[in-house]
């Protein structure tokens, strides 16, 4: 049994216009993230964001999802054209209120809220000013941003092996996949390298003063097959989670200050250029009828959240 240090943080993960939908609801402005799936050829399946998985409508089902699953935590991202529409100015208060309601229920639930404050859905008024309107920086801003940091969030998916290449561009470089013997590679066509994230904690451990670690990011896209009732027995998944957890179990036994990791995603979602197609989620979502479906991923996650680890 591979057990993690008490208090460890299990959670999962969202980004705002990936799951939110309601791109029109309550005030919200247009993100650039609306107009760009609007122009032809942006998007692999001309899909959007507009309905994803009807979070914003359905953000309490969602929220006792996550507390069925045992969840300790939950990771969301702001949608900044839905608190201040115009990037500026007043702010939205119905925006607003979707975010006060989400973190009052997580709570209610016993599950910690982690807010990302940027998750690419800037609003689009601000990218349409391009020289009065930059921000210009000032003297002094500088040292006010240089401050020590709470914690270190790391996004781990993949490994390359970066080598020289006479015919390599500009920087003359080769990158490659690595993968594990026997891992093969996910649907994205990245690499499975476990050992990968067991040596970037520890390099960043021993290089930084060992700060405070959470895995923010970490998950798989496969090509799930659900049988008729909607259920995927995504045993792929499940042995992708265990191996990058055994990764980090080993970086902690190596002195990495590792506090929680987060699966990436509680959800299938709207995967930016890709549309629909991926699937990351440990929970499978009919895009037609917007309901959840617990992955076998997601009941071995909520095992493990529960035993607070694992059997190797």
């Amino acid at each position: 049994m591979l057990s993690f240090p008490d208090g460890f943080l299990w959670g999962a993960a969202t980004a705002s216009y990936q799951v939110e939908g309601a791109w029109d609801r309550d005030g919200r402005g247009e993100s650039i993230w609306d107009r760009f799936t609007r122009r032809p050829g942006n998007i692999a399946d001309g899909s959007n964001g507009d309905r994803a998985c009807r979070h914003y409508e359905l953000m309490g089902q969602d929220v006792a999802l996550m507390k069925s699953l045992g969840l300790r935590s939950y990771r969301f991202s702001i949608a900044w054209a839905r608190v201040l529409p115009q990037g500026v100015g007043a702010v939205n208060a119905a925006g607003l209120d979707f975010y006060d309601r989400l973190v009052d229920q997580l709570l209610a639930a016993r599950i910690v809220p982690m807010t990302t404050l940027y998750h690419w859905d800037l609003p689009q008024a601000l990218l349409d000013w391009v020289g009065p309107h930059q921000p210009k920086v000032r003297a002094g801003d500088l040292d006010l941003i240089h401050q020590p940091i709470d914690f270190l969030g790391i996004n781990f998916y993949k490994t390359h092996r970066i080598e020289y290449a006479v015919n390599g561009g500009l920087l003359k470089l080769r990158s490659t996949p690595v993968s594990a013997p026997g891992m093969g590679l996910t649907e994205m066509g990245w690499g499975i390298n476990p050992a990968g994230l067991t040596a970037l904690l520890l390099d960043i451990a021993k290089r930084f003063g060992n700060p405070k670690l959470y895995i923010t990011e970490n998950g798989c896209a496969l090509r799930d097959a659900a049988d008729a009732d909607g259920y995927v027995a995504d045993w792929g998944r499940v042995n992708y989670l265990r191996a990058h957890l055994h990764a980090a179990h080993e970086a902690i036994q190596g002195g990495a200050n590792l506090r929680g990791y987060y699966a990436w995603s509680l959800m299938d979602n709207f995967e930016w250029a890709m549309g629909y197609g991926p699937r990351f989620g440990m929970v499978r979502v009919d895009f037609e009828t917007s309901q959840r479906i617990p992955k076998q991923s997601a009941r071995w996650y909520s095992q493990a959240i529960s035993a607070n680890g694992f059997m190797e």
